[in-house]
């Protein structure tokens, strides 16, 4: 058989191979803490910026999203966000355990993770796991400019 036919062949079953399967969805943790006072707001975001997303980091994970209101009342209680992009809905399994082994992690949110129980650094934490839809497998980072404080 001519060699010159095996090139088309192996084109046509390589793109009928690969048509019509999706792409690899990411998959997303919403966490939220609900927060009662101002103390556990600044509590909170020192956590979250100098224990919990640095840990993130070293797992791998970017493009991490921290939301708060813009402003606080009965409509917008105070609370902060935290979305977390992983790759597959394994990689949030075994998320947690990975940071339980990470040192730095375990030493830098002590205060946090430790707390009183009469001195609780949130009110509620849920955290909710969400898929990307097809049209939007992946996420992409906003691209408006100007201060954080702003957007």
């Amino acid at each position: 058989m001519n060699k010159a036919i095996y090139f088309p062949i192996l084109l046509i079953l390589f793109t009928l191979n690969s048509w019509g399967q999706a792409p690899q969805l990411e998959y997303y943790q919403l966490k939220t803490y609900l927060l009662d006072t101002e103390a556990q707001e600044l509590r909170t975001d020192e956590y979250l910026s100098k224990s919990y997303l640095p840990a993130l980091k070293r797992q791998g994970i970017s493009n991490i999203g921290v939301f708060k209101p813009r402003s606080i009342d009965s409509l917008n209680p105070r609370s902060i966000q935290v979305l977390i992009p992983l790759t597959s809905i394994s990689q949030s399994e075994t998320l947690e355990n990975k940071l339980q082994q990470d040192k730095i992690y375990i030493t830098s949110g002590k205060d946090f993770l430790d707390a009183p129980y009469d001195s609780p650094p949130y009110n509620r934490m849920q955290s909710i796991l969400l898929r990307a839809f097809v049209d939007m497998p992946k996420m992409r980072p906003s691209s408006l400019m100007g201060p954080k404080k702003d957007r």
